[in-house]
């Protein structure tokens, strides 16, 4: 009887329910309806042999949250920066965006780098806001001299980037002055939240169409 009580105390009791006999434990509780024992051993042997499935809530959810966490940790998707740099013609203004991919557990809230580019090739326009930097209290740079910039942002108290997510943090305008070829655009000098980002430099071509 204590194998009957055991299996009823754990599975559903349903199958018991065609018999008319209760078997009660020492709280008084109902753990199995048999009329027959034979046919109880029976039922609780089909039980071993077909368990139920159990309810393991949102178990695999947490797993997958886990790993994500643990790929993070141990930088197997290293986080990155690169340019996205387009073509163009001659007296086009271009939009250089600084792209990241940030890491679920590096928080990013302050930002500086380096640009470099052909003062003969490109005349400096301006800067804007990147798209993970729209509510950032300060994106900008300024230019060092012909061709060299210095990029940099810092958010308000409750803006930090704090996921895995693409996206760029500035956008720099540029005005293409050339009539032909193609030139190197970089950046390099990283520092704060983004200073063990790679690669570094980057480096991206421009085509003049």
């Amino acid at each position: 009887m204590g194998l009957k009580k055991l299996f009823c105390g754990i599975f559903n009791c349903d199958a018991f329910k065609a018999h008319d006999t209760l078997l009660t434990g020492v709280d008084g509780k109902v753990v199995a309806v048999a009329s027959d024992l034979g046919g109880v051993d029976a039922k609780v042997q089909s039980i071993i042999d077909n368990p139920p499935t159990v309810d393991l809530g949102d178990l695999p959810a947490k797993v997958a949250a886990l790993g994500v966490m643990l790929t993070s940790l141990l930088h197997l998707t290293p986080m990155t920066i690169w340019l996205n740099v387009p073509s163009g013609a001659q007296n086009d203004e271009i939009l250089v965006p600084v792209m990241v991919h940030t890491d679920l557990l590096q928080e990013l809230k302050t930002f500086g780098l380096n640009m470099h580019f052909d003062p003969v090739f490109f005349e400096l326009i301006g800067f804007e806001k990147g798209t993970l930097t729209q509510n950032w209290n300060t994106v900008d740079g300024n230019a060092t001299s012909p061709g060299e910039l210095t990029l940099g942002g810092f958010p308000g108290a409750e803006d930090a980037i704090v996921d895995d997510v693409k996206g760029s943090l500035i956008v720099v305008r540029l005005k293409v002055l050339a009539a032909s070829g193609k030139s190197d655009i970089s950046i390099d000098g990283y520092v704060d939240d983004i200073a063990e980002f790679l690669p570094c430099p980057s480096l991206a071509t421009f085509s003049v169409k």
